[in-house]
């Protein structure tokens, strides 16, 4: 009878995991020629469709709702790629996103609340920016980007000492 859990490639739990990992090492050096320009044509869709609106990729997040955002720490499957070409996503924690929009100087927050009026108006007459608007646009200028990944740092810094979220009192 083999022990559970030996690295011969058995039925042990080890060996499954050990199997697991091969394939995805396999399946990485397959995909990852193949991903890299459709990586490189994607986000470039995404900027054009982001251009006609005048919006950057920050305005996207929402303080109210589980949205993706990249990140550097959690890459998913094809870590091998660049995050120059490929958006890694993970889901960011709402309440992160909205101490962020907390901590941004008043002026960004402004440029980024006309951004989504000027959107959503440029959306309901089913209409896009004028083309040499689109030209001048950013989209991948992040600015909301910093704040994220400062507040998710404070509150990892604070799970790893066993503490939680601060008590946060607001009156009626």
């Amino acid at each position: 009878k083999k022990p559970e859990g030996r690295r011969d490639g058995g039925d042990g739990a080890w060996g499954r995991e050990e199997r697991a990992e091969r394939e995805d090492m396999v399946l990485q050096s397959i995909l990852a020629p193949l991903a890299r320009p459709l990586a490189s044509w994607y986000r470039g869709q995404v900027g054009r469709e982001l251009a006609k609106y005048g919006l950057r990729y920050d305005d996207l997040l929402d303080p109210l709702m589980n949205l993706v955002r990249t990140s550097t720490e959690k890459r998913g499957r094809l870590s091998s790629i660049p995050q120059t070409t490929l958006l890694t996503m993970h889901l960011s924690v709402p309440q992160d996103v909205a101490e962020a929009l907390k901590r941004l100087p008043q002026k960004e927050l402004d440029l980024r609340n006309q951004r989504l009026k000027r959107a959503l108006d440029i959306s309901q007459k089913h209409a896009e920016l004028p083309l040499d608007l689109q030209a001048r646009q950013t989209p991948w200028n992040f600015y909301l980007k910093p704040f994220v990944e400062q507040v998710e740092a404070e509150n990892q810094e604070r799970n790893s000492l066993g503490q939680s979220r601060p008590y946060d009192r607001t009156l009626p």
